[in-house]
């Protein structure tokens, strides 16, 4: 009895991989990504969220090929991102919980590279690491996931100014949650005019008020490029109106005498090496 006791403490699930499955063009692609995964110490909790006649028949076509325990499923009508993702972290049950956009993919080693790095940062309330732009016509094979291993990583720190986070935008994958951080928060804040998007930025920001942000010094994530990105909706200037609401939430919560001075546009290094342009948010004292 003693050794079976081992063994199932031994390969217990450490981390809850959650996605929103709201299109089936990617979705094969990321499972084969996670059912690839080196370290097997994970769960699988897909929300499908608002599929209805032949397109819920094509993504349970799929889902039907990856029929295991690991992986949880669950139907639900349309909701808003951010809605979707508060309901995959309440059903998360692992110690640290991964949130992967069902167009994207992960490298085979990202769970146990998260693993180690949080055994490492007990700490830690998130540990980040790096990604790479793929487009819409790749496809998921275990060739293509070890050119990322070649590629170096920049990390991207948020920046700080007067105890406020200046690049609140800093918020892309992957990056990883250890849940008893967020046990400790409110719950996420979305917004009705705003398709209930921005949970990201309201979970860094609360999340680093808790604990340390650790950087793995790897890339462990495909982001797609497509012409159906989500944030595409919304113009540079409606974002930066979001961005505005949860930093003064912020500014609120941590008892700050500062406001926005300004929003400027910085080049700034990416993790992979290239410079891109990104919003910074300048705060001056309260007279």
């Amino acid at each position: 009895m003693p050794t079976l006791t081992r063994k199932v403490y031994k390969n217990k699930p450490l981390v809850s991989i959650i996605a929103i499955v709201s299109r089936c063009d990617f979705l094969q692609d990321l499972l084969e990504s996670i059912f690839e995964q080196r370290s097997k110490r994970w769960e699988l909790i897909l929300l499908v969220n608002g599929f209805s006649g032949k397109e819920k028949k094509i993504v349970q076509g799929i889902l039907d090929r990856y029929k295991t325990g690991e992986m949880k499923v669950y139907f639900h009508k349309r909701i808003g991102v951010g809605i979707a993702r508060k309901k995959l972290f309440r059903l998360a049950k692992c110690p640290y919980i991964l949130p992967v956009d069902d167009d994207d993919m992960l490298v085979p080693t990202a769970v146990a590279e998260v693993i180690k790095c949080f055994r490492r940062h007990p700490g830690a309330a998130i540990v980040r690491a790096g990604k790479v732009y793929i487009d819409a016509y790749a496809r998921y094979s275990n060739g293509f996931a070890r050119q990322a291993s070649g590629i170096n990583c920049h990390p991207l720190p948020r920046m700080q100014m007067y105890g406020m986070t200046m690049d609140v935008d800093n918020v892309f994958q992957l990056y990883c949650v250890n849940k008893s951080f967020l046990n400790k928060t409110e719950e996420l804040k979305t917004y009705r005019d705003f398709s209930h998007m921005g949970e990201d930025l309201d979970l860094f920001l609360k999340l680093e008020e808790l604990g340390d942000i650790i950087w793995i010094n790897k890339i462990l994530y495909f982001k797609r490029l497509h012409k159906n990105n989500v944030l595409k909706k919304f113009s540079k200037e409606k974002l930066i109106q979001l961005e505005l609401r949860y930093i003064y939430n912020a500014i609120r919560r941590r008892k700050l005498k500062i406001k926005v001075a300004s929003v400027e546009l910085l080049e700034r290094l990416d993790v992979d090496g290239l410079r891109r342009p990104q919003h910074i948010f300048k705060y001056k004292m309260m007279a």
